[in-house]
């Protein structure tokens, strides 16, 4: 064959093929990415460097494409022809099978060198390795929040905040909101340090959260006896059951919209609780926090209980606005009779996810 010959490659348009490679690869994709959480998806697009390296590379790929378009031969081709059109062809497929989908769907933020900032939200990552007898090995990405007045040289309280089920995935933008870390996002100070953990695959793990309080503790000044537990929803019924199974670790807890196990609730006794619910939640039902609470006054705990009489699902805002509760919170003290004892035999379960998004 001749260099003017044409061949059987010079009927296959390879362009084409990169076009159905970047649909399809970017389609399989997405729908791993909402078969892996179906939150995920919402708010993948969220960010304008986000957005302006889509452009780009899109822009590039158009501009690709035309000038692939504009230097194929109608007819008979030499090999140097080929081989230009052919270049541009893997270019093209190159962008179709790493670039495009790594900007689309890669974590947003590197979450392991973020620094710490007085005053500011930052994206931190823990490993927990797991081992034989604890087969949970996974990486919790979370945003710690350090006190505008942060110095190392005094102790500071440490509030641990969960969220709902709307915040499941791998992108802490969705935890940053909604609930407390909401409240910072909008302006707010607060005078502790706010641990945000965001939970993978849905529900909580006590072991593993701890197991955080714990490295967050080392690494930090803080205050072992005034550490604090708060979620809503899925975070409500994770507060319940971590606390439940670590009984002696916190100085209070404030559990939103969520319920427990009422067989715990003598584990609880000893822990001040401040539960909220909305009289018209129709995700997690005023019974399920309800139940809760008298099983732990029935044992002689200290609970107070806020049921908003015209409140959904959705309290975590008129709740966490709420300066009152901060006054009662951080006059908590964990008493020294209350020392971290063994684990509870359910503590590496997670929690039950309720309906809903939230």
């Amino acid at each position: 064959m001749t260099d003017n010959e044409p061949s059987k490659w010079d009927k296959v348009d390879l362009t084409l093929l990169a076009l159905i490679g970047i649909v399809g690869i970017d389609f399989l994709a997405y729908v791993c990415w909402m078969l892996r959480s179906p939150y995920d998806t919402i708010m993948y697009v969220h960010s304008l460097w986000r957005g302006v390296w889509i452009a780009i590379v899109l822009v590039a790929f158009v501009l690709l494409v035309g000038l692939r378009v504009w230097l194929r031969p109608k007819g008979p081709c030499t090999r140097r022809q080929r081989l230009r059109v052919w270049g541009l062809d893997l270019l093209l497929l190159l962008l179709a099978v790493t670039v495009q989908p790594i900007l689309l769907f890669w974590p947003m933020v590197d979450l392991g060198h973020d620094p710490l900032r007085p005053g500011a939200q930052v994206c931190r990552q823990y490993h927990h390795l797991g081992s034989k007898a604890d087969p949970i090995a996974e990486r919790v990405d979370y945003l710690l929040y350090l006190p505008a007045e942060y110095n190392e040289s005094q102790k500071w309280p440490l509030v641990v905040y969960l969220h709902g089920a709307g915040a499941i995935g791998q992108n802490l933008l969705y935890v940053r909101a909604e609930g407390l870390t909401n409240q910072i996002e909008q302006g707010k100070q607060f005078p502790f340090i706010l641990l945000s953990p965001q939970s993978i695959h849905g529900g909580w793990y006590p072991k593993l959260i701890v197991e955080l309080i714990d490295h967050v503790s080392s690494t930090l000044p803080v205050d072992r006896d005034r550490v604090y537990l708060t979620g809503c929803s899925m975070g409500g019924h994770g507060t319940w059951n971590i606390a439940s199974s670590y009984p002696d670790r916190f100085a209070a807890i404030v559990p939103l919209c969520g319920g427990g196990d009422p067989r715990h609730a003598k584990r609880l006794a000893g822990i001040p609780i401040w539960a909220f619910h909305g009289a018209k939640d129709n995700t997690v039902r005023l019974a399920s926090g309800q139940t809760m609470v008298d099983a732990v006054k029935k044992c002689g705990g200290n609970v107070k209980f806020t049921i908003y009489p015209d409140g959904g699902h959705i309290i975590d805002d008129m709740t966490y606005r709420n300066d009152q509760l901060y006054t009662w919170l951080l006059a908590q003290r964990r008493s020294p009779s209350r020392q971290p004892g063994p684990a509870a035999a359910n503590a590496t379960s997670s929690s039950p996810s309720p309906a809903g998004k939230k």
